[in-house]
């Protein structure tokens, strides 16, 4: 019995023994795993590393052989260019070869063809800044400008003839004249600016400016033309309304012209009415003429004094029909005309209202013309 106890208790122990060893065993195996899988884990770790600083070595220097591939071409390309620049203006200059050519200008890609939807003003504004910024010759400028025109200021530019046509100021100013733009009408239209409510106050002001700067113009003119233009449009304001109809036609440019106009005007009036014998000899009528004045009257009869202001009269308006003695103007109130041929700048007088219903026959009697006797049934 003690033997088979012994056996069981070296069995038991040996198998204890067995197992302490497999224990052992397996946690050496997992020891050995996880060291393994460390050491994978560490391997993985440097390798995905080295592949990443590889992959950027790798980058970055194809980036930096585009880069200098593209400064290469870049550079070739501005060499390119400036080659096939250098032989356009050596053909351009020296087209044949041998001489020296005029310079080509291509004004069709900086300029449109005119339409009748165009301001004029601001079209020729436009070209003569793109001349000026292209270097095109002044010279040569009417000539450019000439196939792109149209409609009126085409046809001012064949009128001309070719000396003036290839003189770009002379065929602006005649395309201005033809549309009715002229010194006289800039002015005009510069005095007869008025506010406006419905617009700001700022944009009023600058069409103001413009309209003052296209009527002066102080990148053509002097300091001393402007003001000449200023006293100018002032006495021409002054004169009376024919006299200054006739300067306007006339279009004065300088002070001299303007003064040559007015006095035409007045030696044409005085060689087609000249003063009468007995004018001249009355001391009254050549004290009026010489002060400017005219001789009181008494209405409907003429006074050896009065004496008309011929000044004031146009030519064209001197050739009116002779009325009789009867015939008086509703205007002024004086015999010999109607009101359609009236001159007369002055308004009817009227301080006395006697004068106004009275009148005078024939035979120098008072007689009432609006008033009359009637009977009725």
């Amino acid at each position: 019995m003690e033997d088979v106890v012994k056996a069981l208790v070296q069995s038991t122990a040996a198998q204890q023994e067995a197992n302490r060893r497999t224990t052992e065993t397996r946690e050496t195996l997992q020891q050995l795993i996880l060291a393994q899988a460390e050491n994978a884990m560490a391997m993985a770790k440097a390798q995905k590393e080295t592949t990443e600083t590889l992959v950027q070595q790798i980058l970055t220097a194809q980036m930096e052989a585009i880069g200098k591939v593209r400064e290469e071409q870049l550079s070739a390309t501005h060499v390119l260019r400036k080659e096939i620049r250098a032989v356009s203006d050596k053909l351009e200059s020296d087209p044949a070869g041998g001489h020296q050519g005029p310079k080509i200008i291509r004004a069709s890609h900086y300029l449109q063809k005119m339409s009748t939807a165009d301001d004029v003003e601001a079209y020729l504004l436009a070209f003569e800044r793109t001349a000026t910024r292209e270097g095109w010759p002044a010279a040569e400028w009417a000539s450019i400008l000439a196939p792109f025109l149209s409609g009126e200021p085409q046809k001012a530019y064949y009128d001309l003839e070719p000396a003036q046509a290839s003189d770009y100021v002379e065929l602006k100013a005649e395309i201005m004249a033809r549309l009715g733009v002229t010194t006289a009408v800039r002015a005009q239209r510069f005095h007869s600016w008025a506010y406006s409510p419905n617009q700001a106050a700022r944009s009023q002001m600058f069409d103001l400016i413009h309209l003052a700067r296209k009527w002066l113009q102080p990148e053509v003119n002097s300091a001393t033309k402007i003001v000449e233009n200023l006293v100018m449009d002032r006495f021409q304001r002054g004169l009376p309304t024919p006299l200054r109809r006739w300067v306007n036609q006339g279009d004065p440019q300088t002070a001299d012209q303007l003064i040559a106009l007015v006095e035409r005007f007045i030696a044409s009036g005085e060689v087609l009415h000249p003063p009468s014998a007995t004018q001249a000899r009355n001391p009254k009528t050549q004290n009026a003429t010489r002060t400017g004045k005219t001789v009181p009257r008494v209405r409907g009869v003429e006074e050896p004094g009065y004496v008309e202001n011929t000044r004031d009269i146009s030519p064209r308006v001197q050739k009116a029909p002779q009325y009789n003695q009867m015939s008086r103007c509703f205007k002024c109130n004086r015999v010999g005309h109607i009101a359609r041929d009236c001159v007369n700048d002055e308004p009817m007088d009227c301080n006395d209202a006697h004068s106004l219903l009275s009148g005078y026959d024939h035979a120098g009697n008072d007689y009432d013309p609006h008033f009359c006797t009637v009977k009725v049934n």
